[in-house]
């Protein structure tokens, strides 16, 4: 079994909704057990966990892929794709993992990822392709590092974004402290390109209460049926009181 090599590297836990993708062997004709390659040299473990990362449908190489421990968000080990944009993980045991891709270009998702759960030691899963585009998805408003009067009933916050290209895909704001601990999760939208928000958290302690003056942060999150979780960069938004 692999062993973890990190901490935790993320403030705030991953939403419990992400669907699980369902696990099984892949063909009759594969043995499930811990077969080893056997050929000239070291035996190598074969890989039970495999993917490709794509950027509109084009291998995206020497890409970092991560496996983390979902409960604790702890990192495991990491793989970098290949010619075809393919990665490997071996001896992935049973429990609850997440596999994830940060990107810095600007061509694409700042984060995207599955979580997946392993029922056996002997499971064998290859994941859907996780492609990277963006896809016409952009947040608009409000703008980076903006300052806003204090959302309320009466003066509610408006966000804006443009809807990806595919339309069949669902949008959900989010917005965090700046601490990293989630503070209100809009609904999943689909088709609309703007959203009314009224200043009452919904995660957390802030669940009910009304938000307090301070620096927020806030993304989208972008579901495309497969159970990937594409999400935008955070944006600082800061809520201030407004004199009367």
């Amino acid at each position: 079994m692999l062993r973890k090599t990190g901490t935790s590297r993320h403030g705030a836990r991953r939403a419990s909704w992400l669907p699980w993708i369902a696990v099984a062997c892949l063909a009759t004709s594969v043995d499930c057990s811990r077969d080893l390659h056997e050929w000239t040299g070291p035996l190598v473990p074969l890989p039970n966990l495999t993917g490709r990362v794509l950027r509109a449908g084009e291998p995206v190489v020497d890409e970092k892929v991560e496996l983390l421990e979902t409960s604790t968000d702890t990192l495991i080990t990491d793989d970098r794709t290949d010619g075809e944009g393919s990665y490997r993980f071996a001896e992935v045991g049973a429990g609850d993992w997440t596999v994830e891709v940060d990107s810095d270009d600007p061509r694409d998702f700042d984060k995207a990822a599955y979580e997946i759960r392993f029922t056996s030691d002997d499971t064998i899963l290859a994941l859907p392709d996780m492609d990277l585009a963006l896809g016409g998805v952009e947040a608009r408003e409000p703008e980076p590092d903006a300052s806003v009067a204090l959302p309320r009933f009466s003066v509610p916050l408006r966000f804006v974004w443009s809807p990806p290209d595919d339309r069949s895909r669902t949008i959900q704001v989010r917005l965090y402290a700046d601490s990293g601990e989630p503070v209100w999760y809009s609904p999943e939208l689909q088709g609309e390109t703007e959203l009314l928000w009224n200043g009452i958290g919904n995660r957390g302690d802030a669940s009910g209460r009304p938000v307090a003056p301070g620096t927020f942060r806030w993304r989208l999150r972008v579901e495309n049926g497969t159970g990937l979780e594409l999400s935008t960069s955070y944006r600082d938004v800061s809520f201030r009181e407004e004199s009367r």
